[in-house]
């Protein structure tokens, strides 16, 4: 059976890049737009991983973290914040949101892999 792989950034490049990383993965991937749906969506489905951009509209990565942490049900769910290498990464952020990991957009194809596969 595929894991499951929610996928949550505005940046529509992104979702397909992401996609064409982890094609030959036994995933499911579903992906949003926006921090909003991805909260719902996390909680519907409850993804084996939660990828989230950390600026997006409606909610941030690190507001979508900190609420799916926050959430019995959703609390082990590992997420993966998603920065760009033109904004600030905010470590004590992420720490306070509970976050996993994160990685720098954009990344290469292989360090992206890996950290799906180990979270």
């Amino acid at each position: 059976m595929p894991k499951t792989l929610l996928v949550a950034d505005d940046s529509l490049t992104i979702r397909k890049v992401i996609g064409m990383v982890l094609a030959l993965e036994d995933l499911q991937i579903t992906a949003v737009d926006n921090g909003i749906d991805a909260i719902a969506r996390a909680r519907e489905m409850r993804p084996d991983l939660v990828i989230a951009d950390v600026l997006m509209p409606g909610r941030s990565g690190y507001e979508v973290c900190e609420t799916l942490k926050s959430d019995p049900s959703t609390a082990s769910t590992p997420v993966l914040l998603l920065a760009g290498n033109f904004e600030p990464f905010d470590e004590a952020r992420a720490r306070a949101a509970r976050a996993d990991a994160h990685i720098t957009k954009p990344f290469e194809s292989q360090a992206f892999l890996d950290r799906v596969r180990t979270l």
